[in-house]
């Protein structure tokens, strides 16, 4: 009996890291009601969606939620769109995204290249 837990010890103490370690990073999981909140409450299902795929919410989205900055936050965005600035771009500057989808999406890109 003994020597079966001790077996089991050495199996979850050394072998399961190591199996672990090789599966490489996981997507972060998110979703739930607040992207729900944010596509309904923000007006945008552009902020729902991207909480999502690991992009963190926008100041402008919040505010978004007071009703008389509504329509200033929604200048303030087309603005935005129509000066040439990318999404991309935006993520790097006001750095949005979440490093742990940065590292799984890099993963998945090396995996099936």
């Amino acid at each position: 009996m003994r020597r079966l837990l001790l077996a089991i010890i050495i199996v979850q103490l050394v072998f399961m890291p190591v199996l672990f370690a090789q599966r490489g990073p996981h997507k972060p999981k998110r979703g739930g009601c607040m992207s729900c909140l944010m596509a309904f409450l923000a007006q945008d299902i552009r902020a729902g969606y991207m909480y999502n795929e690991g992009v963190n919410v926008r100041l402008r989205e919040y505010l978004r939620w007071i009703p008389v900055l509504n329509w200033v936050m929604l200048i303030i965005d087309a603005v935005d769109i129509f000066s040439g600035k990318t999404w991309t771009e935006i993520e790097i500057k006001e750095r949005l995204r979440d490093p742990d989808f940065v590292d799984w999406h890099k993963y998945m890109v090396e995996k099936y290249q």
